[in-house]
């Protein structure tokens, strides 16, 4: 199966899913989240607490249920031409009202963050720390020069036991479900 075929079914699982089995299992994720990052946190301090994540769009996780606003610095994409993207701090009662987009308006683009650790959405995962997201490629060449840790977020249904991957495909760190924190030995 390509890439193309196992989003298609990627999605289909994910249109299963009932607003209160999205609202359910972000919250088990967020709490997830939470222990993972407070965890990360003791062990290499974040600098500044920055945190990169990502505005919930089309059945994403809504990773921050259980976050608060002075806990970490949030900062979320902007994306621009040639499918790059920059990240840019923002409040969180902005992510969690559900006022933000994928094009950040002018406003939020002062001035260019480089988040440590990433929260990343996408379509399929593997607990090898594959990632398939939608198809654009953003992540990918954001990732492609980051350095930081890299962290999914999915619900269980959208972790298999192997995705179609390339080379350019960066693998994560961590894995977070409703049910699992997944530690990505590599190597």
């Amino acid at each position: 199966m390509d890439k193309k075929d196992f989003r298609v079914r990627a999605k289909s699982q994910l249109d299963a899913l009932s607003e209160e089995d999205i609202q359910t299992k972000s919250q088990a994720i967020s709490l997830n989240l939470k222990v993972l990052l407070d965890d990360i946190n003791s062990k290499h301090s974040i600098d500044n607490g920055v945190i990169g994540a990502y505005a919930p769009i089309q059945q994403e996780v809504l990773w921050f249920l259980n976050f608060k606003a002075d806990e970490f610095n949030y900062c979320v994409p902007h994306m621009l031409a040639e499918s790059r993207m920059e990240f840019y701090e923002v409040p969180l009662e902005m992510i969690k009202e559900n006022k933000l987009g994928l094009e950040l308006e002018s406003q939020y683009r002062q001035q260019v963050i480089k988040p440590q650790i990433l929260i990343i959405p996408g379509l399929g995962f593997t607990i090898k720390g594959e990632r398939l997201g939608r198809g654009k490629g953003y992540y990918d060449r954001y990732l492609s020069g980051f350095s930081g840790i890299k962290v999914g977020v999915c619900f269980e249904t959208q972790v298999f036991e192997t995705i179609p991957t390339d080379e350019h495909d960066i693998e994560l760190d961590y894995l977070v479900t409703e049910t699992e924190i997944y530690i990505i030995i590599k190597g």
